[in-house]
């Protein structure tokens, strides 16, 4: 499972300009990042949270797969735009 998360999360990093970007943008450190995206670790929900907001795409999409396109009209009727409002009402 943690395998294909860093895979998700690089291909998400990178469409939204790269590592040092999302850092900046989900307010993790670089270094913590870069852990995640080598598939050596694996976020807490909150950040999971922070870097899904960062990066467009929901936690479920994130988290589990699916479409990570970034294209908000593709994701009308997914089963991650639920958790995606859910999500976005947890205060951080």
């Amino acid at each position: 499972a943690m395998r294909g998360f860093a895979t998700r999360l690089r291909a998400a990093v990178q469409r939204a300009g790269g590592p040092k970007a999302v850092s900046e943008a989900a307010g993790v450190p670089l270094s913590t990042l870069n852990t995640y995206l080598a598939g050596t670790a694996e976020p807490k929900v909150t950040i999971a949270v922070r870097l899904a907001r960062a990066l467009s795409v929901s936690l479920a999409e994130l988290l589990e797969g699916g479409d990570v396109s970034g294209d908000a009209e593709s994701r009308q009727f997914h089963p991650g735009s639920q958790i995606r409002a859910e999500a976005a009402a947890i205060p951080i």
